[in-house]
């Protein structure tokens, strides 16, 4: 079973009536019990990234029937993003990093709001040569847990709208004033 939107999942033991005693643990020996009511045919787990193994023991105390194991093996696989912008306000032709921190996604797009796209970076950078707001978006998707989302970002550009006016050439020989 995978699990990708909650930390704790319960798990039931289907005994048709025939137990009246439950162990839960996370080791097959049961030498760290989870559980404090053994009566309970149910227990809820903390799910810890990756791989999570559990296990029942079912007894029937009144007729002393054998005891019995089960287990169950969940894979919790949360899709973690953090994503951010090195600063919200650049001048033209300033370098602009992006980063993204990511776990159990698939894929990702940065769309940076000037016309380029990168699928390949998780920390790319660019550069805006024209003012104004640019619109960022970071998409991502876990296909396993159908999961998809996107982060907008908002950078403001400020134009470099002055320009300079070379004098024009000179030629100075020999001494004196000028």
């Amino acid at each position: 079973t995978i699990v990708c939107y909650s930390d704790s999942t319960t798990i039931f033991a289907n005994t048709n009536g025939n137990v009246n005693k439950f162990s839960w643990s996370t080791s097959l020996d049961f030498s760290n019990p989870v559980n404090t009511n053994t009566a309970d045919s149910s227990f809820t787990f903390k799910l810890q990234q990756g791989i999570n193994k559990f296990y029942v023991m079912g007894e029937n105390t009144i007729t002393n029937a054998c005891e019995k194991v089960d287990s169950a093996i969940i894979e919790y696989l949360p899709t973690f993003v953090n994503a951010s912008v090195s600063a919200d306000t650049v001048c033209e032709d300033t370098e602009v990093q992006f980063n993204a921190i990511l776990t159990n996604v698939d894929t990702f797009t940065w769309i940076f709001g000037n016309g380029s796209i990168n699928t390949m970076e998780t920390n790319p950078t660019t550069t805006y040569n024209s003012g104004g707001t640019k619109s960022i978006l970071f998409e991502y998707e876990n296909y396993t847990c159908e999961d998809r989302d996107t982060i907008p970002f908002s950078v403001f550009i400020q134009a470099n709208d002055f320009s300079f006016t070379a004098p024009t050439d000179s030629l100075f020989c020999g001494i004196g004033p000028y």
